[in-house]
Parts: structure tokens; C-alpha cells; sequence
């Protein structure tokens, strides 16, 4: 897999396998980082808008 900016470890499970399983390791840093350029205030899950 390519590396991204955010991310310092990737792995995809899933050969021959109907779905696919993928575990993505973010930099704690530049996700700091992408949070203030982007104005993400809180990025816990739980606080963001829910859609319906």
C-alpha cells in the first residue's frame, strides 16, 4: 500500500474472502496537525454529528 501522510503503519486482510479486514496506525503528530488545518475541534467519534 502507498504511504499517506497520516498514517505510520497499514495492513489489509482478505484474500479470497468475501470482505475485507484493514488496521490503519495514524501519526499521532500529523493527525494533531490535520486537526487544527482542517478546524476539527474534538475528533472523538462520539461527538461528531450523527446523520438520519
Amino acid at each position: 500500500m502507498p504511504t499517506a501522510s497520516l498514517s505510520v503503519a497499514h495492513m489489509a486482510v482478505g484474500d479470497r474472502r468475501p470482505h475485507i479486514a484493514a488496521l490503519i496506525v495514524l501519526d499521532a503528530d500529523a493527525a494533531a496537525t490535520f486537526e487544527v488545518q482542517h478546524g476539527i475541534a474534538d475528533p472523538r467519534p462520539a461527538l461528531w454529528p450523527r446523520r438520519r
